[in-house]
């Protein structure tokens, strides 16, 4: 594959060369640009005459092996290569240095503390990585130890990095003991540190230049390729499967070109394509690119950075959206008071000062109660954070977002935080008009066309579609934060709510009639009782979808007409089906107890089950060779796994129980050393103003 790179002796345009504001093309006269009937004609026309090789270069190069992990880049690696978010992350790494049971009843550690800003190995790893390396791949893997410099300078170098505590623990002989999270992680740590150890990756890469004629100019296009000559520590991790292979080519040989129908045993040129480019605007961050971005800035400390992101999602001020994390009304408007009214306190210098202000608490050079008081109070030089707020309470304003105006420079547009949801107003004072914000529109959704979309919907819902024959009540198609639905009757300050239901996923609000309406509103709409237990089984359409309903347990079904037209039977098969998963192979009975033996497709991938135990099939992607016989090893080898947990943490906590008295004694003493040392800081405490 060559791509074309000048035409007449111009580069042709890349993406830096646009000017990211206007979108206009810089130094326009010395640059070449295509547009699509101009590339689609060239691509044609290139093809006329054969190219020719204008230069070939061949260069050796070397890959250097990562440094072992540190938190950060843990956390990072199992987010971009596992799909591990960063606190699922950090409790697995918790129950693998924690330990599991390998036999004898001794729980072992089978990783290193995982909270590590630190790069340095112990001797011991070093030397037993080395011994592990010319074992598995000969003594050319090796050339002595590797030492990595931390480049943080906020690090603390009291841990080793994150390795494997023994390095002759291979991930493949840990499989059995450890769930798929675990053994995923593990085998990230341990290939990580024994490749860190490893020799650099040895590639070729080549270089080769084609001539075209053209209309325009002679056309230069380059290709590039590269060989793994030495893997190294690629070896290792697996890498270096994606190498592009160029053919033998030398300085002025001609490629004819040939379509793909002829065979041809030499270097042809078999098809020329012009593919748009487009500047994709810069990619939301990931919890991955978070992690790194607030180790970059100094913000945080290892154990801090999955907290902190747990947290900006448990407080909704982001969404997780595919893989990357997109900012909510709320976290919007939160930021943007805090920028307003208290930019010092979420200035990335002010947080990464603090963090060294902590540091300078832990190893005792300054006095944690002064910190404190002059945090809140103030001195000589700041407010404090106390007398921010007592000045500028009173000019905040109700939180809110301005995203612009109304199309041809209309009403301005803004976003606003309700004590439920969001909503979205147009215009000030009295002639404003606002409607609620569905929960899934994010902000870059938000376009003025969509906006006209929201009102010109809240206009129709205050017209009734019709009345109810029954009622005399009128019926309205309303939406809501959840979606559109159905309201019967009005909404009045002091009476009953109105019964309401939700057209669900898929329904447009345009498309409902009168007819349809009636047959909603009469969901939801009891189907029969069942036999067994007596408990009536309903049909009703929810924010999901379709659904029955039996004692609260709800199954979805295909269609909203399934609704008024499924039976008894097929309701109660429904919902007793809900949780069945799909059967990918029926293996055959149980010898003992005649139970059938399926591989079952789980939420963690296929797994052979006899309805008590499951064992998972790890890295089987067929399943016709599998055997009774294999099953049922599978099976009693995942039932003693799953005795030897639980006989471990009942020894665990048999320990815990006996040592309770024997450690009474040391805690009353070390409260009353606790109650010395409080004492002690506040005969230091500076006066304050006794009403503060």
């Amino acid at each position: 594959e060559a791509k074309l790179t000048k035409v007449d002796g111009k580069r042709v345009a890349g993406t830096k060369d646009f000017d990211p504001d206007t979108g206009a093309l810089k130094n326009a006269d010395k640059l070449a640009h295509l547009g699509s009937d101009s590339a689609q004609a060239l691509a044609r026309e290139i093809c006329s005459e054969p190219w020719r090789v204008s230069d070939v270069e061949r260069k050796e190069t070397r890959k250097r092996p990562s440094p072992p992990f540190i938190t950060s880049t843990l956390q990072q690696a199992a987010s971009s290569r596992i799909s591990m978010a960063p606190r699922r992350t950090m409790q697995t790494a918790q129950r693998l240095y924690e330990g599991i049971n390998l036999g004898g009843g001794i729980r072992t550690g089978l990783i290193t503390y995982m909270r590590t800003d630190s790069l340095t190995l112990s001797g011991e790893a070093l030397d037993s990585a080395a011994v592990m390396i010319k074992e598995t791949w000969g003594a050319d893997y090796t050339d002595g130890a590797r030492f990595y410099r931390t480049k943080a300078k906020s690090a603390q170098e009291a841990h080793e990095a994150i390795r494997p505590t023994n390095m002759r623990r291979t991930p493949d002989e840990m499989a059995p003991h450890l769930d798929k999270d675990e053994l995923n992680l593990y085998r990230l740590i341990w290939q990580r540190t024994i490749a860190s150890q490893m020799t650099d990756a040895i590639l070729d890469r080549t270089t080769v230049d084609f001539e075209a004629k053209a209309e325009k100019g002679m056309c230069a296009f380059r290709a590039t390729g590269s060989v793994v000559r030495f893997p190294g520590f690629l070896a290792a991790t697996g890498g270096g499967q994606g190498e592009t292979l160029l053919p033998d080519l030398s300085v002025d040989e001609t490629i004819p070109f040939a379509p793909e129908s002829q065979s041809d045993p030499k270097t042809v040129l078999r098809a020329t394509e012009a593919l748009k480019h487009e500047t994709a605007p810069p990619a939301r961050f990931t919890e991955a690119s978070l992690i790194k971005k607030l180790e970059e800035k100094g913000i945080g400390r290892p154990s801090t950075y999955a907290p902190t992101i747990s947290t900006i999602q448990n407080r909704e001020y982001v969404m997780k959206r595919g893989g990357g994390l997109v900012p909510s009304y709320v976290g919007m408007a939160v930021l943007r008071l805090l920028r307003t009214y208290f930019e010092h306190y979420v200035d990335l210098g002010f947080t990464a000062k603090m963090e060294d202000q902590l540091d300078d608490i832990a190893s005792g050079e300054r006095d944690w109660v002064e910190f404190l008081h002059a945090f809140y109070h103030g001195e000589a030089s700041e407010n404090g954070l106390l007398r921010d707020v007592q000045e500028k309470q009173d000019e905040i304003e109700y939180p809110n977002i301005p995203v612009g105006h109304m199309e041809d420079g209309g009403e301005p547009l803004t976003v606003r935080i309700g004590r439920s949801h969001a909503y979205l107003q147009m215009s000030e004072g009295d002639d404003a008009q606002r409607v609620t914000l569905p929960v899934d529109l994010f902000i870059d959704e938000l376009t003025p066309a969509k906006a006209a979309e929201l009102f010109a919907a809240r206009a129709r819902a205050n017209l009734p579609l019709g009345q109810d024959p029954e009622t005399d009540q009128n019926i309205y198609i309303k939406t809501g934060p959840f979606g559109p639905y159905l309201q019967l009757g009005e909404v009045l300050e002091d009476g009953p709510k109105p019964k309401r239901v939700s057209l669900g996923r898929g329904t447009e609000p345009d498309k409902v009639d009168m007819e349809m309406a009636l047959r909603l509103l009469s969901l939801p709409r009891v189907i029969g009782d069942d036999p067994e237990t007596g408990k009536k089984v309903r049909a009703g359409l929810g924010r999901f979808g379709p659904y029955v309903e039996r004692d609260k347990v709800y199954a979805s079904i295909k269609s909203a007409d399934m609704l008024f037209s499924i039976t008894l039977d097929e309701a109660l098969e429904a919902i007793r089906n809900k949780n069945k998963k799909p059967i990918l192979k029926e293996v055959g009975k149980h010898p003992e107890t005649g139970a059938a033996i399926q591989v079952l497709k789980g939420r963690y991938g296929a797994y052979v089950t006899d309805g008590k135990v499951n064992a998972t099939l790890r890295g089987m992607d067929e399943f016709d060779d599998l055997t009774v016989e294999e099953s049922l090893r599978l099976m009693a080898e995942a039932a003693l796994r799953k005795g030897k947990k639980k006989t471990a943490k009942k020894k665990t906590a048999k320990k815990k129980t006996t040592k309770k008295k024997a450690t009474t004694k040391k805690k009353v003493a070390k409260k009353k050393v606790a109650k010395k040392a409080t004492k002690k800081a506040a005969s230091k405490k500076p006066a304050t103003d006794p009403s503060a």
